[in-house]
């Protein structure tokens, strides 16, 4: 398959540290969306060599995926960033087996060949596609159950701290703890690469084969996962493409978070997006 046109578009939104990032390096690309390990948000993440753990995991994976060639797979370069990364979590004396502690990343990765494309996915990240005949496919939110549930745990934190996002967070931090444990790399919850060996079993692995037109791949803040049908998103997410790319489904997001700034722990988003049109 040959790529018509790519476009792409990031935003760091309202947060105070970049911990997404765009890969483009022929035949790979993706986005890698890092997450540091908790804390309290009036003493901020650590920090290793002036990097957060979120950014530290995602520089580890992003150096691998810049450097490999047309011939190297995608599953290895993985497997390889998992296994570095776990090197890293031990280096630092980081405890492997407390999920709550632990950096890491979900992401949305994919090798094109000529008659694939090979796509591995985890946690929210999210891509969708179209093919020449209309049909449309696209990744499951493997974080959809335990949003609803944080979700619903941000509005009642906000709503008693009276809108001070730092109390709101320290309210939430006890359940969110046991909610990571739970869920990161464990049957029921989601693939989250932060070198725990669980990792390769909650992956999500899938080639299109030829015949692709469209390859829509999103981090979390870029489009409004909360409650939504993966299907019925599909098709909004790019019919809201056809009629105005990228910019108008980032515009999208940010009006709904406008609306519901005051019971958000978090204003805007990071956002990251990548689009692949095919001849």
């Amino acid at each position: 398959m040959q790529i018509k046109k790519i476009n792409f578009i990031f935003d760091k939104g309202s947060v105070k540290y970049k911990e997404d990032e765009l890969i483009y390096n022929p035949p790979f690309f993706g986005i890698l969306d890092g997450s540091s390990g908790l804390y309290d948000p009036n003493i901020g993440p650590k920090l290793f060599k002036g990097l957060t753990g979120g950014q530290s995991v995602v520089k580890i994976v992003s150096d691998l995926l810049e450097r490999a060639k047309e011939v190297d797979d995608l599953g290895v370069i993985i497997e390889t960033a998992n296994k570095k990364v776990k090197d890293f979590i031990l280096e630092n004396s980081l405890p492997l087996n407390k999920s709550d502690e632990l950096p890491g990343c979900v992401f949305a990765l994919v090798k094109i060949t000529v008659n694939t494309v090979e796509l591995i996915q985890a946690g929210d990240t999210m891509a969708f596609w179209q093919m020449e005949n209309g049909n449309i496919g696209y990744t499951r939110n493997q974080l959809k159950e335990y949003d609803r549930k944080f979700n619903k745990l941000v509005e009642d934190s906000m709503e008693k701290s009276k809108g001070d996002r730092n109390k709101a967070w320290n309210l939430l931090l006890p359940e969110h703890t046991k909610q990571r444990i739970k869920n990161i790399n464990k049957k029921g919850g989601y693939a989250f690469l932060n070198g725990q060996k669980e990792l390769k079993t909650y992956l999500y692995k899938t080639k299109i084969r030829a015949g692709v037109k469209l390859l829509l791949l999103f981090s979390d803040g870029f489009i409004q996962l909360a409650g939504r049908n993966e299907k019925e998103l599909a098709k909004n997410v790019i019919k809201n493409y056809s009629l105005g790319g990228l910019k108008l489904i980032l515009e999208k997001k940010r009006l709904l978070e406008k609306d519901n700034i005051l019971r958000s722990h978090v204003e805007y988003a990071e956002a990251s997006g990548l689009a692949l049109e095919f001849n």
